[in-house]
């Protein structure tokens, strides 16, 4: 997970907010995104992660 985020920082640029779906989660974000700060927040409802869940599931579940 943490490569797939320095790979987006590397590619897309610096977000002001990244967001993440429980603690366990934002502890393994925690020291890069406070390295780099960017702001981490815990959010249940992540509208585009669970969109792709959906589709993923749907189609091949």
């Amino acid at each position: 997970m943490l490569e797939s985020l320095i790979n987006l920082l590397i590619n897309t640029g610096k977000p002001k907010t990244f967001c993440v779906r429980d603690e366990y989660v934002y502890d393994l974000f925690y020291d890069l995104c406070k390295k780099a700060k960017i702001e981490l927040v815990i959010s249940e409802k992540l509208p585009s992660i669970d969109e792709f869940s959906e589709a993923v599931n749907n189609r091949y579940f």
